[in-house]
């Protein structure tokens, strides 16, 4: 045995299906919108990976329109990896800006992102990411967006 293990005790998981709320407003909407997916949660040191899958439009038909979602956080600091239709690599960091281009079927977006708050939470399978930052297309004023990312382990019946 390695370590403080105890003889016949269960080692925790490193990996959990979740389920996952996203929790959004930008553009200039204020509106609060919410989805909901199920993901896969990696807990990495002190650090965790979620990934999900994220449909870009209400009907959910096209496959084409899912973008797969990877976010690897640690406290005050996360990447966001998006690969679709639409794909864009983000850092949310209030110490400093991150440059960065959108990807998109109709051509590429510069972009600045600017992060006010980043607070990650974590206990076992659940947790939380708030973000609050600034985002400017091609050097226009930023637009204030907020974003809530939760997540839970997803139990059978």
């Amino acid at each position: 045995m390695m370590g403080n293990e105890k003889k016949g005790a269960k080692a925790m998981p490193d990996s959990w299906d979740v389920l996952v709320r996203i929790g959004s407003t930008g553009d200039g909407d204020a509106q609060w919108c919410e989805t909901v997916t199920s993901g896969q949660l990696q807990r990495r040191d002190s650090r965790i990976l979620l990934s999900y899958a994220e449909c870009l439009t209400e009907d959910g038909r096209d496959p084409g329109d899912t973008t797969q979602v990877k976010l690897l956080a640690e406290a005050g600091r996360v990447m966001m990896r998006r690969d679709g239709a639409f794909t864009v690599a983000m850092v949310f960091d209030p110490s400093a800006p991150y440059e960065g281009t959108y990807h998109t079927p109709y051509g590429d977006l510069r972009f600045t992102l600017i992060t006010e708050l980043c607070e990650v939470s974590q206990s076992g399978a659940s947790g939380c990411i708030a973000l609050r930052y600034g985002l400017a297309f091609s050097g226009a004023e930023p637009d204030d967006r907020q974003m809530r990312i939760t997540w839970e382990e997803r139990k059978l019946c």
